[in-house]
């Protein structure tokens, strides 16, 4: 597997898959109960994800070998599965000790802290260095955003029936990182500079915490609706010591749950998916902004977003004026990974550098 997937041989690979999971599944049928063990260690699933003597797996082989479709058959195994890359393999959290260790609950029982992945992003590296000037020439230096990533509960519906049951936000999703890098330029610190900055259906967290550690607005709210994100975006807020970014509960619908002052900037990424979302979106934004200098910008791909032209209109008819429309620039979606490492990036953000993506921008 690790040959053919490193020389990019795509029908082998898909072959390979397709042979070793259907030879497992007919052992495990055919077996009984007294010798299934012994069956299971002879037809083990094939893992893509198993690293060989030289520290590579078949992912990484194919990886390096540029074939798109080789890539996509091995990705598409269910061993590649993304919550197994970023905790399903009782993986701990190497970068925060407190989540690698057990730890007492109230009732004097023991349980384990949340499985995830803590990623360190510099959003002033690589490419994006053309489009953004950074004053400091040192990269040790740059600054840089810690987050954390869980896997997404419920993969099957990970919407739920209602808003507060949507789990999508517990991953990282690829439109925040391009809304990351547009933040960290200089121009958008700039004008963020002492203004109050809100970020909708935030997710990790990413964009509203890189306007904090990159820049100096005079406060930030990070905001979703689902309790696990929440309790997420407190513990990245912990991890990058920001002292005027607070997580809370939105409900987009509920102007009770709205903060109290009007805001300079509302920020938001790819959540609009359907045309009943529309509505809300729109009171939400309108609702939180001050009616005189608010600015809204927004992230999304390019096409494929049912709604979307729906609720540019829709922002027009409100009075906003759509001052920004453009393709991001490509340097918006390079590796953002601080460590560099290509293999990462490609295996949790696979998106970034094949989709082209749009930058919005509404101003009143």
């Amino acid at each position: 597997m690790h040959w053919a997937s490193g020389s990019g041989h795509d029908v082998v690979v898909e072959l390979l898959l397709d042979h070793y999971d259907a030879l497992s599944a007919q052992s495990t049928r055919s077996t009984t109960s007294d010798d299934k063990d012994n069956t299971k260690q002879q037809h083990k699933q094939l893992d893509v994800l198993l690293k060989n003597n030289f520290g590579r797996s078949a992912l990484t082989e194919g990886f390096t070998s540029g074939s798109t479709k080789t890539v996509n058959h091995l990705l598409n195994h269910d061993s590649a599965e993304e919550n197994k890359l970023i905790g399903g393999l009782d993986k701990e959290d190497v970068n925060d000790e407190s989540e690698a260790n057990d730890i007492a609950t109230g009732s004097g029982e023991k349980k384990k802290e949340k499985k995830g992945i803590v990623h360190e992003f510099d959003f002033l590296k690589g490419d994006i260095e053309s489009e953004i000037k950074s004053t400091n020439d040192d990269e040790s230096s740059r600054p840089s955003v810690l987050i954390r990533e869980l896997p997404i509960k419920h993969a099957d519906n990970p919407f739920g029936q209602k808003a507060i049951e949507d789990t999508t936000g517990l991953g990282i999703w690829c439109a925040s990182l391009v809304m990351s890098r547009w933040l960290a330029s200089s121009s958008m610190v700039q004008r963020m500079k002492n203004k109050t900055v809100c970020e909708l259906g935030a997710g990790c967290g990413i964009p509203a915490l890189t306007s904090a550690v990159h820049g100096s607005p005079s406060s930030v709210f990070i905001t979703d609706l689902n309790p696990e994100t929440i309790d997420n975006i407190r513990h990245n807020i912990e991890l990058n010591s920001t002292t005027t970014t607070t997580a809370s509960s939105i409900d987009w619908g509920d102007e009770s749950t709205y903060p109290s002052n009007k805001l300079d900037y509302v920020i938001c990424s790819d959540c609009i998916y359907q045309k009943d979302i529309v509505p809300l979106l729109k009171k939400v934004v309108t609702g939180l902004l001050d009616p005189n200098h608010g600015t809204f910008l927004y992230v999304a791909p390019e096409g494929g977003r049912d709604g979307l032209p729906e609720f540019i209109s829709a922002m027009k008819v409100e009075g906003f004026e759509c001052v920004k429309e453009e393709i991001a620039p490509d340097g918006y979606r390079c590796n953002p990974l601080k460590s560099g490492d290509e293999e990462d990036c490609f295996l949790h953000f696979h998106e970034l550098a094949s989709t082209v993506y749009v930058l919005y921008e509404f101003s009143r």
